[in-house]
């Protein structure tokens, strides 16, 4: 990550950066660079993702000390690409390429909850409000993906209290 004349080194390739209103900024980073290729999508297809590790996963950034703070890792297997932070900051989002949405509690550092999916998460963003957390995605290649075929783009209601994701 680039702050002005500051570079702030991630644990591996960053894959995303979002700046909540409060002026936190989370970045998302991956063991490896993330690339798509024959080899990965045809492991992805029989469940062979890479295992968790410390090196993919989501970081708050200290931009004033040009450091690194609190880490979230080992929660996806393989890629890491998306996290953004909730408007009250207790509520982290991570999605990967595992097909998972990940909420973790930002005070213990603990994964709270998960949602699976029938695609890779590319992007997760929390409205404004809180109340709603976006979720991108690459579809299959194959639209009827086996007869689970879901939208691209979800919006889903979330319950900060209780960390939920409203199906």
């Amino acid at each position: 990550v680039v702050v002005v004349d500051k570079t702030v080194a991630l644990p591996g390739p960053g894959t995303d950066l979002d700046v909540a209103a409060s002026g936190a900024v989370v970045a998302a980073f991956s063991k490896d660079k993330a690339e798509r290729s024959f080899d990965l999508n045809a492991a992805e297809k029989h469940g062979n993702f890479p295992p968790p590790s410390p090196q993919s996963g989501a970081a708050f950034v200290d931009v004033d000390k040009g450091v690194l703070g609190k880490q979230f890792v080992n929660g996806h297997l393989g890629f890491t690409v998306t996290a953004t932070l909730s408007p009250d900051g207790r509520t982290l989002a991570t999605g990967g390429w595992d097909r998972r949405l990940l909420l973790w509690d930002t005070t213990t550092g603990e994964q709270i909850t998960e949602r699976s999916f029938a695609w890779l998460v590319r992007r997760v963003r929390f409205a404004p409000d809180g109340h709603l957390l976006g979720v991108a995605a690459w579809t299959p290649v194959n639209a009827l993906n086996e007869g689970d075929s879901d939208p691209s783009l979800l919006l889903y209601p979330v319950a900060l209290e209780n960390a939920t994701i409203a199906a």
